[in-house]
């Protein structure tokens, strides 16, 4: 009797693990995914770093060695204009032009047939210098011999320019036709609107050589108390005075309104100092 009673006891238990057991696994619920929330600010765009700047043996070392551009311009001496030289702007567009140029095309400076040449073949008045400012001078003397270019009007100007400085210049202006002109250049009077250009003196002579082919000598003397025109050795002019002095030097061209085409060509250019 106890073995019957203990038999279906035993499978009772058996069937009730079971069940149990399988009924887990028909019903079992998949985990729910845990979703936590992101963080949709946008990075702000860094700027860049500051480039360390590096000492001077290492910035020494980065750059290479160049060759040395330093300009050799004569302090006294003779330039021959017989190439171009890096003392003298030549190109129309490096000039100092005192008024604006209507069509530079027409415009022609440089070095040519062994001269420094300037060529202007519009009807329009004109000032273009070429100034060599690598040497500054307290007083000094410049002489060239100069040349009318046919074709060419008579009414043209050859510049010589002494005092170069922030406040203006001097110069000497001789033409073709027998006349000279010396004038002070202000810049302040430019600035305002005036006329820059003061007339020291202005008139004819005889000195001067006219007619083609003619090669004339052009002397001007800048001291610290007085300015001299010579023209052919002989003194055209003379004028003690209280010189703002002190500057670069410099050639140029002077044209006239309705007077055209001017060829002009100084042959060399010589610099001495007293």
């Amino acid at each position: 009797m106890k073995k019957q009673i203990l038999i279906p006891i035993f499978l009772l238990i058996l069937l009730s693990v079971a069940c149990s057991l399988g009924g887990s696994k028909a019903t079992e619920v998949p985990a729910t995914a845990i979703v936590r929330p992101t963080n949709t600010a946008v990075n702000p765009t860094l700027p860049p770093q500051p480039t360390a700047v590096p000492t001077e043996e290492e910035a020494a070392a980065q750059v290479e060695p160049t060759e040395d551009n330093t300009l050799d311009c004569l302090v006294t001496g003779t330039y021959q204009f017989d190439e171009v030289s890096p003392c003298w702007p030549n190109d129309p567009e490096e000039l100092y032009s005192v008024t604006t140029v209507s069509d530079m095309r027409k415009v022609f400076s440089g070095i040519k047939d062994g001269a420094f040449e300037f060529e202007v073949k519009i009807p329009e008045e004109m000032y273009l210098y070429s100034f060599n400012t690598n040497n500054l001078y307290p007083e000094v003397i410049l002489e060239t011999n100069v040349l009318k270019i046919e074709p060419s009007v008579n009414k043209n100007g050859f510049i010589l320019a002494c005092h170069v400085n922030e406040d203006g210049w001097y110069e000497a202006r001789m033409e073709s036709g027998g006349y000279y002109h010396v004038y002070q250049y202000e810049t302040v009077n430019k600035e305002l609107g005036k006329n820059p250009y003061t007339t020291l003196s202005e008139g004819g002579t005889p000195a001067i050589q006219v007619g083609q082919n003619k090669v004339n000598t052009m002397r001007f003397e800048c001291m610290q108390d007085s300015l001299t025109l010579l023209i052919n050795g002989e003194e055209v002019w003379y004028e003690k005075m209280n010189v703002n002095s002190g500057g670069a030097i410099g050639i140029g061209v002077n044209t006239y309104a309705g007077k055209y085409p001017v060829h002009i060509g100084f042959d060399y250019l010589t610099v001495l100092t007293p």
